[in-house]
């Protein structure tokens, strides 16, 4: 009897010591399961998806509105062509040279028409002088007309000079910066005084500018809505440079042709020129 009560007491404690070893098991898969799942990555929502070969981000209304974003259709603008070309600036030491030399030469040009004004007046002054009964030699007169015949070679010879020096300057650096040396424009003395710089401009190969058609039909937007705001520099600017364009090209196409056929002369052997017209003669 009493082994029969040791033996179930064995079993009991078996069977309890059993079911202790089993739920710890499962408690501890339990809870290796629940840190695997915390260990792995958090995967978001993707928000960016392939359109007809274009990558688009999709927003919920409520991320549009916390990141600021606003969304609104395209408006048609505007855009004036732009080119990309290298720039270089100009050593205007050559230049400075030339306008020494011209002004030298214009010293000379006044210098030799002082002096020839002075042996014009002279000789005109003898020569009543010698022609009503010889008041004078023969040899002063002759000297006063030698001296004003040779001031007014070396007048001639010094604006020849000016002339030289002129097409010098325009044949190296161009037409305007020619005629900014003659008028001593502030543009060139800005230049002297090192404010400004000259730069030469490389365009790439096969560029070709834009006429001045192209150019007013690019502009003419931006004129006719320079009052819109963002577009206060711009819109002034479009102005002025289409009033240029009408201008310039009115003056080249209408009104030097027109001057030329009028005041010009264009003769030719054979031909004989009436009423500044070139009229082939019979």
């Amino acid at each position: 009897m009493k082994l029969h009560k040791k033996l179930l007491l064995v079993i009991i404690v078996l069977i309890g010591v059993s079911t202790l070893l089993i739920w710890a098991f499962l408690g501890g898969r339990k809870e290796l399961a629940m840190e695997q799942e915390r260990e792995q990555p958090v995967k978001a929502p993707s928000r960016v998806s392939i359109l007809d070969g274009e990558s688009v981000v999709t927003l919920s209304r409520a991320e549009e509105i916390k990141n600021g974003i606003v969304v609104a259709p395209l408006q048609p603008v505007s855009h004036q062509e732009k080119l990309k070309a290298y720039g270089t600036v100009m050593e205007l030491r050559d230049l400075f040279d030339l306008y020494n030399s011209y002004v030298a030469a214009k010293a000379q040009v006044e210098k030799a028409t002082a002096s020839l004004d002075a042996s014009q007046r002279e000789y005109e002054r003898l020569k009543p002088l010698h022609e009503n009964n010889r008041n004078i030699s023969d040899k002063t007169f002759q000297a006063a007309e030698a001296a004003w015949r040779s001031n007014e070679a070396d007048a001639h010879a010094a604006q020849a000079a000016v002339h030289a020096i002129e097409a010098t300057v325009r044949q190296r650096w161009g037409a305007v910066i020619a005629r900014w040396l003659v008028e001593k424009s502030p543009v060139f003395n800005r230049l002297k005084q090192q404010q400004d710089v000259l730069i030469q401009t490389t365009l790439p190969p096969d560029t070709h500018l834009a006429s001045a058609p192209q150019t007013a039909l690019g502009l003419l937007p931006l004129a006719i809505g320079s009052g819109t705001p963002g577009r206060e520099i711009e819109g002034p600017m479009a102005i002025v440079i289409l009033g240029g364009l009408v201008t310039s090209t009115a003056l080249n196409l209408l009104v030097l042709p027109t001057l030329a056929l009028r005041y010009g002369r264009f003769e030719r052997e054979g031909e004989k020129p009436i009423g500044g017209l070139d009229v082939m003669q019979a």
